[in-house]
């Protein structure tokens, strides 16, 4: 009864550390916060709006994270997360149209 409950304990623990990333920039004179979550070997963006995206881990090192969306034929959105300094930069790239701007700004993390 005692290896159960213990068990029952370290897999509930494991649903309890997470990984997640705080991200904000400043559009339009208004600071708008996005966040990544670490879902298994993807993870999930939340917009500032609040609309929910799977993410792509393109590459992974102790100092940086490269995310994209699941690209369609025409346009994909890349994350690049500094680990260390945390800061970060995204973009699109759109098929036949010239690049734009992109965004860069601070995350917080939170684990």
């Amino acid at each position: 009864m005692k290896k159960l409950i213990l068990f029952t304990f370290l897999i509930s623990s494991l649903n309890l550390v997470s990984e997640e990333y705080i991200c904000s920039i400043v559009w339009d004179g208004q600071i708008q916060t996005s966040t990544y979550l670490r879902d298994g070997d993807k993870f999930i963006y939340t917009h500032w709006a609040g609309a929910k995206e799977k993410m792509h881990i393109m590459e992974e090192t102790d100092e940086v994270l490269y995310l994209n969306d699941y690209p369609n034929s025409e346009a994909v959105y890349i994350v690049i997360i500094n680990k260390k300094d945390n800061k970060f930069s995204s973009n699109y790239v759109v098929l036949g149209v010239d690049e734009e701007k992109g965004q860069e700004g601070n995350c917080l993390t939170r684990t």
